[in-house]
C-alpha cells in the first residue's frame, strides 16, 4: 500500500517519515495489527466521515483563494530564481532569470529538493548535497472514459493497487466516478497510474501506446469489454519524492546546515515531511513561522 501510493519500493521506505502512525502502533502493542486496532478503536470501527475529501471545483480553487487573500502582497511571476546568496546582516539576495535581483529579510523555498539544491549550491553546499540526494519518481496518469456497459463488475470502493510482481503497466487504478459522487453517471471514469522509482520503462511509451497498454491491463484485471470512449495522458516528471530509510535524519541535517550558514532561508514542500496537500500546507506554515520568529527576534 505505502509503496504503491508513493510510487516506490516499500522495502527502502522510511515508515517513520511516510506513515509514522504505523511505527506508533507497532510500539504500542506486540504486533502491528493489534496496535492499529487499538489506535482505531477496534477492527470494526467506522470512519466518522467520508474516506476522501477535496475542494469543490478542484484543487485550483485553493490557489485562487490564496491569491485573493494576498491582495496587499506583491506577486511576481514570469521570472525564475536562479540563485540564492547571503547578504550582510543575515539577509538574502535572490538572483532572477531576467537579470533582476530581490533582496529580502527571509525566504521560503517551496520548490522540489533538486531545485533547492541548485539554488543553494554555492551559498550552502552541505545542504545542497543532501537535497540533491533525495530521489524522485516520475509518473503519469491515464484517464479513460467508458460506457457503463463496458464494465463486467460493480465498481464498489475506490480502486485498487497493483503489486510490482504482476509486471503490468498500471501500478494503481482509481475509479474516479465511484470515488467522487459528482462524477457519477452513464459514463465510467477511470484513472490509471503508471511509473515508479527505478522503473520508468512504461513512461518511454508515447501517449497513445500508454493508453492502449493501460486499457489492456484493465481488460485483464477488471474484464472491461469495450474500448474507451476517450483517453488522456498527463505526465509528471520527477514528481514524487522518495522517503528512504534515514529521510528525517537527512532533513535534520539540511535544516542544521541552513541554520548555520544561511539562516534567512527556510524550506517547504513535499520533499520533507509528507507529500499530501495537508502535509505541504503544514510544512509551509511551519516555514513561514520560522521566518517570522527570526525577524521578531532580530527586531
Amino acid at each position: 500500500l505505502l509503496g504503491g501510493i508513493h510510487a516506490g519500493s516499500c522495502d527502502a521506505r522510511s515508515d517513520r517519515a511516510t506513515a509514522p502512525q504505523l511505527e506508533l502502533a507497532l510500539r504500542a502493542r506486540r504486533g502491528l495489527v493489534r496496535g492499529l486496532r487499538a489506535a482505531t478503536g477496534g477492527a470494526r470501527s467506522t470512519p466518522a466521515g467520508p474516506a476522501f475529501v477535496s475542494v469543490r471545483g478542484g484543487l485550483e480553487e485553493v490557489v485562487h483563494a490564496l491569491r485573493a487573500r494576498l491582495a496587499d502582497v506583491e506577486v511576481q511571476t514570469g521570472a525564475a530564481v536562479e540563485e540564492v546568496a547571503p547578504l550582510p546582516g543575515g539577509r538574502v539576495r535572490l538572483a532572477l532569470s531576467d537579470e533582476r535581483a530581490v533582496e529580502a529579510d527571509g525566504a521560503v523555498l517551496a520548490v522540489p529538493a533538486f531545485a533547492a539544491a541548485r539554488l543553494l549550491r554555492r551559498a550552502c553546499p552541505v545542504a545542497a548535497e543532501e537535497l540533491g540526494a533525495i530521489e524522485y519518481a516520475s509518473v503519469a496518469t491515464v484517464m479513460l472514459a467508458y460506457r457503463r456497459s463496458a464494465m463486467s463488475m460493480e465498481l464498489e470502493g475506490s480502486g485498487f493497487l497493483v503489486p510490482p510482481t504482476q509486471r503490468l503497466v498500471l501500478t494503481a487504478c482509481t475509479w474516479s466516478s465511484s470515488k467522487w459522487t459528482h462524477l457519477g453517471g452513464d459514463t465510467v471514469l477511470i484513472k490509471g497510474s503508471v511509473g515508479s522509482a527505478g522503473d520508468g520503462r512504461a513512461l518511454e511509451l508515447g501517449d497513445d501506446a500508454l493508453a492502449c497498454h493501460a486499457h489492456a491491463d484493465l481488460a485483464r484485471l477488471m474484464g472491461v469489454r469495450e474500448q474507451p470512449l476517450h483517453a488522456h495522458v498527463v505526465r509528471f516528471d520527477d514528481a514524487l519524492p522518495q522517503y528512504h530509510v534515514g529521510h528525517l535524519d537527512r532533513v535534520a541535517r539540511i535544516e542544521a546546515a541552513l541554520a548555520g550558514g544561511l539562516p534567512a532561508v527556510q524550506l517547504a514542500g513535499a520533499a520533507y515531511r509528507g507529500v499530501g496537500v495537508g502535509s505541504c500546507i503544514r510544512d509551509g506554515e511551519r516555514a513561514a513561522a520560522r521566518v517570522a520568529d527570526r525577524l521578531i527576534c532580530s527586531a
